[in-house]
């Protein structure tokens, strides 16, 4: 009689994984591999394995510049990241204040006490730090595409002009107008933050 083979449903953690892009080239690396793909979202991907995840897959996905994750903390980390990313890049934006710690407990299911003392022991910045970079980085990007700043101020959150016009000069020394004529972006990739 053929033995049967336990097919389990497997959730695989993965750093960087940042846009519809990302989730697009795990899936591909997942199917080529021969691993049902049952659901994938920014940060990880849940397949359907009769085995443990082979080397092979950590390896390809390395390549293309992903990483399994494997301790809690780690995952917690990116969780947060990937919230943040999805609140200011796929979900339209942040158009009032935003109580950050609500949306990352309810996001997490874990106390942002303890949220922000594993996100600064891993990056070396605050929960707060870290989205302010996010959104600054968000507004270059926007500004880049020459969308009118008002609408990006409102988009992002900022209030007022002024202060988007200060948070150029305050981080690269130059005001909005300088850097809208600058051939360089200044961008720094969303990977690369922190």
């Amino acid at each position: 009689m053929e033995k049967m083979m336990n097919t389990v449903n497997c959730i695989l953690h993965i750093k960087n994984m940042v846009c519809p892009r990302c989730k697009y080239v795990v899936k591909q690396i997942c199917e080529e591999l021969g691993y049902t793909v049952l659901a994938i979202e920014l940060g990880q991907v849940v397949i359907k394995s009769q085995e443990p995840v082979a080397e092979q897959l950590k390896l390809r996905l390395e390549e293309q510049g992903f990483q399994l994750l494997d301790s809690d903390h780690e995952c917690l980390v990116e969780r947060v990241k990937v919230l943040l990313i999805d609140l200011l890049y796929w979900n339209g934006g942040i158009k009032q204040p935003v109580n950050l710690a609500e949306i990352l407990e309810m996001g997490t299911q874990t106390r942002f006490d303890k949220l922000e003392s594993i996100f600064y022991s891993a990056c070396g910045c605050t929960i707060q730090e870290y989205f302010d970079l996010l959104r600054f980085e968000r507004a270059k990007e926007l500004v880049s595409y020459h969308q009118h700043v008002q609408c990006i101020t409102e988009s992002l959150g900022y209030g007022a002009c002024e202060r988007l016009e200060l948070e150029f000069r305050r981080r690269l020394n130059m005001d909005l107008s300088a850097f809208i004529a600058s051939e360089n972006n200044y961008r720094i990739s969303l990977d690369a933050l922190v």
